[in-house]
């Protein structure tokens, strides 16, 4: 039997890049999928995000579609060169619940995508962007209008990026959708996507009355800021943020808050709040009410951050950090697994975990490490690892997180509720020169599914996918290598790693 997928990567490359996009798996947890987002060849120094364009987009990993909900798109904060502000847009694809396939149940959906054209703080005003019917199976990429949520202008430039607005783009569904938000396309040297969720409001569970975040961030900034964004519901949202790093003030009425201070926001109906952070917002705490969505990102990072931060790069490649890029993540709460739900959404915290390596960019017999990212979530966690000393076992204090290390497939185990990230380096820690980082959060391993959704933007020569099962051959894509990984002691899985050939969306 085949499980699906714990981290279906797609990672697609170019002559400048490898990119992957995260998508969790509805009906389960925290994103399959690849990363997106490898930026472009050198530039003028180890933290610039690269000359020419790279790779960019992504890809998602789903097994059982939303129906009859809604899904909120926000333009997250991107590298901005002033001229060439990388675009952005949602692919939607109308997908049958499991079983219909095959019993004529899907009868495809209809999908209006609307943007918000009040000012913060007042009423909501919905326009109407596009409306249109999609036949079972078929996908279709939307390009959206600029939103800009960090309070960039061409009279601002640089921004207070703490800001307040009305900027989120609305997707209404009347049947079973997925979508995926991207930023950047082929063309743009810095670009991520990721899986969206359905507004808890309008999923067909009763939302909690307070939810809980742990955030996972990327490290420190190399150009620009990490932000935390949230999205009100209808009713608006009320909560307090408890940061790990110092959130800038807008220069008027909001902040700035230093690390470890809680600062209370009350937002309108549909309104928008970015926190900016130049430092790490790993374990920041975010906890309130009425909350639509909360997505983490960076405009740029290093992976990793020094040469000295990190293990020795690969013998024959540049030697670098070049070159720093844009993530971006939906993130999930964590009150809904330790109350013990079964929600929809997914609730993206677990306790066992399958990291698989990034399909290698090196063209030796050694290949570039990845940055494996724990964190804790409000009880302390005895971790355990399929991984030598001294990853082999350690713990956690509630909030608190590790960073690992690794070439290798990685089994993770804890005694409590964890949330996992993978990061993958820059171009200059390979001998190819290929790709730059790219965030994937991993869904547990009570999650694989037997099938799954990829959707892979126009552009990509090369598509790599990586899936995860207990069965030793794979079954689907071409010229695979697999290997093995044999922990726990009483269970065996195998990591396979796969051309394929797939443009849109992809059932595999």
């Amino acid at each position: 039997m085949r499980l699906c997928h714990l981290a279906l990567y797609v990672c697609v490359m170019t002559a400048f890049g490898c990119d992957e996009a995260n998508d969790p798996e509805p009906g389960g947890q925290a994103g399959t999928g690849g990363e997106a987002g490898m930026g472009g060849e050198a530039g003028t120094g180890a933290s610039s995000l690269g000359g020419s364009p790279g790779t960019g987009g992504g890809m998602s990993v789903i097994s059982s579609p939303y129906a009859d909900t809604q899904f909120f798109a926000v333009d997250l904060p991107n590298f901005d060169d002033g001229a060439d502000d990388p675009s952005w847009g949602v692919a939607i694809l109308s997908a049958a619940a499991p079983g219909c396939a095959s019993s004529g149940c899907d009868t495809g959906a209809d999908v209006t995508i609307s943007v918000n054209e009040s000012p913060p703080g007042q009423a909501p005003d919905w326009r109407s962007l596009e409306t249109f019917s999609l036949a079972p199976q078929e996908g279709r990429f939307v390009a959206l209008p600029a939103g800009e949520v960090t309070g960039r202008s061409p009279s601002s430039p640089e921004g207070p990026m703490t800001q307040r607005s009305a900027n989120v783009v609305r997707i209404s569904s009347k049947g079973r959708v997925f979508v995926a938000q991207l930023s950047g396309t082929a063309t743009d040297a810095t670009a991520e996507a990721t899986m969206l969720f359905p507004n808890p409001e309008s999923a067909s569970h009763e939302p909690e009355s307070e939810e809980r975040y742990h955030v996972v961030s990327a490290p420190a900034a190399a150009s620009g800021y990490n932000s935390i964004t949230v999205v009100a519901n209808a009713k608006g949202a009320a909560f307090e943020v408890v940061p790990t790093a110092e959130i800038e003030g807008d220069g008027l009425t909001l902040g700035p808050w230093p690390p470890g201070q809680s600062a209370a926001f009350a937002l309108s109906p549909f309104e928008v709040l970015n926190l900016a952070a130049a430092g790490d917002l790993t374990g920041t705490v975010l906890q309130g009410s009425d909350i639509a969505s909360v997505f983490t990102s960076a405009q740029g990072v290093l992976i990793p951050g020094t040469l000295e931060s990190g293990p020795p790069p690969v013998p024959g490649s540049e030697g670098s950090t070049c070159c720093s890029d844009h993530l971006q993540e939906q993130l999930l709460p964590l009150r809904a697994w330790e109350t013990g739900m079964n929600p929809t959404p997914p609730v993206g915290w677990g306790t066992d975990f399958i990291v698989p390596s990034s399909p290698s960019r090196s063209e030796t017999a050694s290949r570039e490490p990845d940055l494996i990212r724990i964190v804790a979530g409000q009880s302390s966690a005895g971790i355990t690892t399929s991984l030598p000393a001294p990853h082999q076992a350690f713990a956690l204090a509630p909030g608190e997180h590790a960073d690992i290390w690794t070439t290798q497939d990685t089994y993770i185990r804890s005694s409590a509720p964890i949330s996992v990230a993978q990061i993958l380096v820059g171009s200059g820690y390979t001998t190819s020169g290929k790709g730059d980082p790219s965030l994937l959060m991993i869904p547990p391993v009570d999650e694989y599914r037997e099938s799954a959704w990829i959707y892979v933007p126009e552009g990509w020569p090369e598509v790599y996918v990586t899936h995860v099962t207990r069965s030793p051959s794979p079954d689907h894509g071409t010229h695979c290598t697999t290997t093995t990984l044999e922990y726990p002691a009483d269970a065996v899985h195998y990591v396979h790693v796969c051309e394929a050939e797939c443009t849109g969306w992809c059932l595999v």
